[in-house]
């Protein structure tokens, strides 16, 4: 029912229907790497999530590079996988690649998610104004302890950057105009939250994930624009998001394979990133804007933070 045994055929649907040729999903060379048995278990597994999620095959379908779309895929089946084993009940002690996979970001990033209106923005910054005050509620802070969430600054700041859609890397912003070598091009605001503690950020996404009932890729938005970093030379980790277009800034790097940055967090010579950025060279209109993340994030600290 599952495997056909030829090349070109992945495996065929319930009585002899074709449900779709391999060739068309994924590159020989990846099929490479799985035997036999491997096989059944992957097409049954990919035969389950299309029945229940029909929009998804047309987002797969929509992928042109064959080796890719294996392998969004097979990491979409591996998610998939992960997310049965997990007991919504302990969803407190989730880490951050086990909440990845139990909001399903790899499906949601399967197909283009879409650039955030000022009014999708907004509604995001209230809902956090409000998970920060139920927080306080529901646990009250003891005398002399520090916030477990709250907002950078009270400043506003009006980059000269705009929201669109790359070619290959979904979201991203680009120089609204001419920008010069040494310019501040964005820094954190109002709008930017830090959190203190692992568990406080969890709950966040959980709330989010519980209100996003007709967008569940939001919750996968907040959870992947998210990083972690320290705020003062040797200071504590904490976890920093911006809930606005500042987000959309992409990685580069000055390594083979990658584009190169033109923005850094902090000017030459600073010691830590207070998360200005600054132009590293003159930008033309138009041009998508990268930081290299590993000048400020800590991209391995999750479990330091009790992720």
């Amino acid at each position: 029912e599952y495997y056909s045994g030829d090349e070109g055929e992945y495996y065929s649907g319930d009585e002899g229907e074709e449900y779709y040729e391999g060739e068309d999903y994924y590159s020989e060379d990846y099929s490479e790497d799985y035997g036999e048995d491997e096989h059944n278990s992957f097409a049954s597994a990919v035969k389950e999530i299309f029945k229940n999620d029909e929009s998804l095959k047309a987002m797969i379908d929509a992928i042109e590079d064959e080796i890719v779309r294996g392998e969004v895929l097979a990491d979409i089946v591996d998610e998939k996988n992960i997310k049965d084993t997990l007991d919504p009940d302990l969803w407190y002690r989730f880490s951050y690649w086990e909440m990845h996979s139990y909001f399903s970001c790899n499906r949601a990033f399967a197909g283009k998610r879409p650039v955030y209106d000022a009014a999708k923005w907004a509604a995001l910054r209230d809902h956090y104004q409000i998970f920060r005050e139920n927080d306080k509620v529901d646990k009250p802070l003891l005398e002399g302890e520090h916030e477990r969430t709250y907002q950078f600054s009270t400043e506003t700041f009006d980059p000269p950057l705009i929201p669109f859609q790359t070619a290959e890397k979904g979201r991203g912003l680009q120089a609204a105009r001419n920008i010069k070598k040494g310019e501040l091009v964005f820094q954190a605001t109002n709008n930017t939250v830090i959190f203190t503690h692992g568990h406080t950020w969890r709950k966040f996404l959980f709330s989010i994930y519980e209100k996003e009932e007709e967008d569940l890729g939001a919750t996968c938005d907040t959870l992947v624009w998210s990083w972690v970093q320290t705020l003062e030379e040797d200071g504590p980790l904490v976890i920093v998001a911006d809930l606005d277009n500042g987000s959309l800034l992409n990685e580069g790097r000055d390594e083979e394979g990658w584009e190169a940055p033109n923005v850094r967090c902090g000017k030459e010579g600073d010691k830590i990133c207070m998360m200005s950025y600054y132009a590293t060279k003159d930008i033309e209109e138009g041009s998508e804007l990268l930081c290299d993340y590993r000048d400020f994030a800590f991209l391995d600290s999750w479990p330091e933070m009790g992720l």
